[in-house]
């Protein structure tokens, strides 16, 4: 499908070492489509997970199908949210052991997408230095699109 970057597009596709895939797989997936969507300017038509179980073959998933369950959870998320502005602190987001799982499951590419403000974070303590610096400097190894 043709997007705003040219004659293709991208699809979002993970995979998982569950034995099933759960709800909170397609969350993730969606969210990864809905940031897609932002870039190329078009949304995904699918999202794919590929699980051991099913020998790697791609469960694929139609991104509208779950459209209104992703903003569903995302609202009252950002509702739950909105009493703890730091629900998970920079523990959460800065963990180096989420970003060595997301990076060592890719094949060919590791894509973040997202803000730039967690690139420039307001560190206090020693402590947050240290888990901004993983992301931090895999900005600086990164190519912008």
């Amino acid at each position: 499908m043709p997007c705003k970057l040219g004659d293709w597009s991208y699809a979002v596709t993970d995979t998982k070492l569950a034995r099933e895939t759960k709800s909170g797989t397609i969350l993730q997936l969606y969210l990864y489509s809905d940031r897609a969507a932002r870039v190329q300017g078009e949304p995904p038509e699918n999202m794919h997970v590929v699980p051991p179980w099913t020998e790697f073959k791609p469960q694929t998933y139609r991104v509208d199908d779950y459209s209104a369950y992703y903003w569903l959870v995302r609202d009252w998320l950002e509702k739950a949210d909105a009493d703890d502005d730091a629900t998970h602190g920079m523990e959460f987001l800065y963990s180096l052991n989420r970003l060595n799982v997301a990076t060592s499951r890719a094949r060919y590419v590791s894509v973040l997408m997202g803000s730039p403000a967690p690139f420039a974070p307001e560190c206090r303590t020693p402590r947050q230095m240290r888990l901004a610096n993983g992301s931090c400097r895999y900005r600086e190894l990164a190519g912008v699109v």
